[in-house]
């Protein structure tokens, strides 16, 4: 979209140059698309040495702000969102960093190169967009946020389609795809006035609009649940740390991310407008549902967490997300401890360690409003799923 953007408004920009009467060269709209998009010119064998220099040195450009794992966006988004969060994360040092920038050639392809005394805060930007990426993006309580925001949006906008365009032919709308493409477009984001159907006026979108349609839409269980945090469900375990923590065995991990993993199988879960939480509307949806291929063991899968709540006299509503399974680098030496409850605690080396390896194994968060001992819940789908589906 930011490409479109540009390209939509290129003459406008390079105006300014001209205005200034700048002795510097006006920018040049596919090189600027190409750092936009991180892609990378395109070197042949019989391409001459000023064409092979040329594109050597605009890649190497597009590289240093569009590539990875160290690049100027990077280090743009890492400083502004560790400060707009409060996150205290790690101190970079950009001026020593891009100090000692230089280039380096391999096999006629440039590539952007430090010098050796950035090498501490190369590992700094390594080590914050980790913890950033861990702490911040795939922490519970951000996840959850962004899940309610999809489902207000595509609940409210549901309601819109219901009300003004289904059944009515009007073209480009006649599915809630198709008005949501309408809506989240670049003609919705310029300054004209983008009708949408004919009916919906858009212009600058914005948050204002998507909040304008949600509160409008507030009436809806899952849209009200966004505006009220102190109803919204919470996570059983927190972080990747604890979730192994609970478990009698580490290789019951793989197990019980097995049995999570298969609630992404639901027909209609990838729906914008479904609610995607696992209560008793979803349980009558999906045993209507014998079609789909995974109905016996979703069903089982369904029945042993109705067991649970029944069991523990608690409401059968809950929410499953993936969550990023985070890796981190061995620690050696020192080892201070992690308290998880009253009894129980871990040396963060040992916890570290753990977490270094990939166990190729998907990671969950499961959300209820009920409070519940995680390590009962594990333990009671462990017991009572004992060969669980391998169904990723």
């Amino acid at each position: 979209m930011s490409a479109i953007i540009i390209i939509k408004n290129f003459e406008i920009f390079i105006k300014g140059f001209k205005d200034l009467q700048s002795t510097y060269n006006c920018p040049n709209l596919d090189l600027v698309i190409r750092a936009v998009l991180g892609c990378t010119y395109t070197v042949k064998k019989l391409d001459t040495s000023g064409v092979k220099l040329e594109r050597g040195v605009k890649s190497c450009l597009i590289r240093l702000l569009n590539s990875s794992p160290v690049d100027v966006d990077k280090l743009d988004y890492i400083t502004r969102d560790t400060f707009m969060s409060g996150y205290e994360n790690v101190v970079l040092d950009n001026d020593r960093l891009l100090g000692g920038l230089n280039f380096i050639v391999e096999n006629e392809v440039y590539y952007p190169a430090f010098d050796k005394s950035a090498l501490s805060i190369i590992d700094n930007v390594i080590s914050a967009k980790n913890a950033q990426s861990k702490w911040i993006g795939e922490h519970p309580i951000v996840k959850y946020e962004s899940y309610l925001l999809r489902k207000a949006i595509g609940i409210s906008f549901k309601s819109v389609f219901d009300q003004f365009f289904k059944g009515k032919n009007i073209f480009g709308c006649n599915t809630l795809d198709e008005l949501l493409s309408k809506v989240f477009s670049s003609e919705s984001l310029s300054k004209d006035l983008n009708l949408v159907g004919g009916l919906l006026p858009f212009s600058l979108l914005s948050d204002i609009d998507m909040l304008f349609y949600m509160k409008n839409n507030i009436h809806h269980e899952d849209v009200a649940e966004f505006f009220k945090r102190n109803e919204r469900k919470k996570p059983i375990w927190k972080s990747l740390e604890e979730y192994e923590f609970y478990l009698p065995k580490n290789e019951d991990a793989e197990k019980v991310s097995d049995f999570l993993a298969l609630f992404n199988h639901i027909t209609g879960i990838e729906d914008l407008s479904h609610p995607k939480r696992i209560n008793d509307a979803l349980y009558d949806e999906q045993k209507a549902n014998t079609s789909n291929p995974d109905y016996n063991e979703l069903m089982y899968n369904l029945d042993v967490l109705k067991k649970f709540c029944a069991d523990n006299a608690l409401p059968f509503d809950f929410v499953i997300l993936f969550a990023g399974n985070s890796l981190h680098g061995k620690i050696k030496g020192g080892q201070p401890f992690i308290k998880f409850k009253q009894d129980g605690y871990k040396s963060y080396k040992d916890i570290k360690n753990e977490s270094s390896q990939n166990k190729g194994y998907m990671y969950f968060y499961v959300y209820s409003k009920a409070k519940i001992d995680a390590k009962k819940f594990l333990e009671h789908i462990l017991n009572n799923v004992p060969s669980v589906t391998s169904s990723k």
